[in-house]
């Protein structure tokens, strides 16, 4: 009989205590002014897990930033910001495997520097990690380029789904 499936999401500046055979996936990318990729990959992974014959546990840490206090003043918002991106490097770093996902996203911010900043840091340090971008995403072919070069072994997939059944692959190899 397969084990239990189960899927934690953790969202910034939420405590996460490390589970004993725990799978940790980051999902890293577009954050403004795009759609809401990290449901959409969350809810794959849980399909996949649960068509599987394996079922690991999986935590997912996704900084999405769910709450927002309009009573904040700016001073309160950039120490929250700072918190913020204190977890998100921390978990960056702790990750078994980070999915980066490059979505298309609106004229006003298309290219998404502090995901290229990431993935930069991810490449550099040699570490298990799945890329995806969107066709029509501002910078695609110099992503596949600059990929080709760095880390020749990495596929840049070009839809959601591919990344994340290769984000799982890439978590059974980690374990």
């Amino acid at each position: 009989m397969p084990s239990r499936l189960f899927i934690d999401v953790v969202r910034p500046l939420t405590p996460h205590l490390p589970r004993a055979g725990e799978h940790t996936i980051f999902l890293a990318g577009g954050i403004r002014s795009c759609p809401d990729w990290r449901s959409s990959a969350s809810r794959l992974l849980y399909t996949l897990i649960r068509a599987g014959s394996v079922r690991p546990t999986v935590t997912v840490f996704d900084p999405t930033v769910t709450i927002f206090d309009p009573s904040l003043r700016d001073t309160d918002e950039e120490r929250c910001d700072s918190k913020v991106i204190a977890w998100e490097y921390a978990h960056l770093k702790s990750a078994d495997v980070v999915l980066f996902w490059f979505p298309r996203g609106d004229e006003s911010h298309p290219v998404q520097p502090i995901a290229l900043y990431e993935l930069g840091v991810a490449v550099g340090s040699g570490r298990a990690i799945v890329v995806g971008a969107e066709p029509g995403y501002a910078r695609r072919e110099t992503l596949i380029a600059q990929l080709q070069n760095a880390r020749p072994d990495l596929a840049v997939h070009d839809d959601l789904g591919s990344v994340v059944a290769a984000v799982l692959k890439a978590v059974d190899k980690c374990h």
